[in-house]
């Protein structure tokens, strides 16, 4: 949450999508304090749960577990299976003009198919397999060479999906792996290691966006816009303050909770089953309504309403904290299980739901739906690895 003043004060400087400064300082300020305020209330669950006593070992029984060229040749089959074949071939030959000609076809076309959204889920749950395997696997716990590995999956992923989120993810979860087998193996929590974590996804967003911006037309040095991609990544301030300033009910929200079923539930139903499935919404119906001076349909950027922004269309003040509660117990509940469960499926479920805990941040509600998404599409991996390659996904 420190970011909040520091993206605020940057924004005077030109860098934001939404610059929150025409509004006034006092949307600002409602913006910082109101997201401090949620972020309590995310956090207060921690207080009343208690722990599991005698955590498990982690160490992975080898007997019949599939080798990880295995799992990486699977999620090979799915990545081509939810991404274009040209954005693939032009990554794989590092044709930059190619990869900047498909970007742009993305940006054009939001509206994805199911299935793709699938395959993207399972090829998601394999990446998270294949680091927390190669973690616990390994020898030695922390090594160059698997973080050499990891890099090379996440350069690739970027290239194709032109997704910062997408390129960091394998990176993160095996920083995550380490860690969670460290500390199961005894190891003490180093703050200076979370903080220097923490530094090195901020350096990993910035060369993301440094990559982004070598594949893309744009007046701006490659440097400039490294920093515009990185600093973009954390608009949700912004974002909140112009929401508060064109919100019509501050304590009950504009939507009548309708935003909140869009996030949970209507993205990820299929058109051929609902044929009236509306084209605007989630995301989308909130820069339609609140960000409009960058509003462009189908094509162009998305917005996100923040985690607090989300919360305050859908149902106001009254709602952003029962809702921040509820979210925040549900967390740790993962977190919980993650650590004191025996069923190591809540480890790859943890993983993926601290990676996106910016994606909470930014969009609220939104990651709930694809958490539980995330969580069918893996629970279908391990039984494709169980019952047809007859193997054991984890172990």
């Amino acid at each position: 949450m420190f970011s909040y003043p520091v993206k605020l004060i940057l924004s005077k400087y030109g860098f934001s999508v939404l610059d929150s400064n025409t509004l006034g300082i006092s949307y600002q300020q409602q913006s910082l304090y109101i997201s401090f305020f949620c972020s309590v209330l995310f956090l207060i669950p921690a207080l009343f749960f208690h722990k599991v006593k005698s955590p498990p070992d982690l160490n992975i029984n080898k007997h019949n577990l599939a080798s990880l060229k295995l799992i990486i040749i699977i999620f090979g089959i799915f990545v081509l299976l939810s991404n274009d074949l040209n954005a693939i071939k032009s990554a794989l030959t590092l044709q930059f003009d190619a990869i900047n000609d498909i970007n742009k076809a993305k940006g054009a076309e939001r509206q994805n198919s199911s299935f793709k959204a699938i395959f993207s889920n399972v090829s998601t749950a394999l990446i998270t397999v294949f680091c927390y395997n190669l973690a616990n696997t390994a020898k030695k716990l922390f090594s160059m060479i698997n973080v050499m590995k990891v890099l090379a999956i996440g350069f690739f992923m970027l290239l194709v999906t032109s997704s910062k989120m997408t390129a960091i993810y394998p990176i993160a979860a095996y920083v995550i792996s380490v860690s969670m087998i460290y500390v199961n193996r005894g190891g003490k929590i180093n703050y200076f290691k979370i903080i220097l974590s923490f530094l090195l996804f901020l350096v990993l967003t910035a060369f993301a966006g440094f990559i982004r911006a070598i594949t893309s037309e744009t007046d701006f040095s490659v440097a400039h816009m490294a920093l515009i991609q990185l600093l973009n990544a954390f608009d949700m301030p912004d974002n909140f303050a112009f929401i508060l300033s064109r919100i019509n009910d501050f304590w009950l929200g504009d939507r009548n909770l309708s935003l909140t079923w869009e996030y949970l539930f209507v993205a990820f139903i299929p058109r051929f089953l609902w044929p009236d499935k509306p084209d605007v919404f989630g995301n989308m119906s909130v820069m339609r309504d609140y960000f409009f001076e960058r509003y462009g349909g189908f094509s162009g950027e998305v917005l996100s309403p923040s985690m607090p922004g989300e919360m305050m269309v859908s149902g106001g003040m009254i709602f952003l904290i029962m809702w921040s509660l509820i979210v925040g117990s549900l967390y740790y509940i993962i977190v919980n299980k993650a650590y004191y469960s025996k069923n190591k499926v809540w480890i790859i479920l943890y993983i993926w739901s601290l990676i996106n805990l910016v994606n909470l941040l930014r969009s609220g509600s939104g990651v709930l739906g694809s958490m539980f998404f995330f969580y069918i599409c893996l629970l279908g991996t391990i039984c494709l690895f169980k019952y047809i390659l007859k193997k054991d996904l984890i172990s």
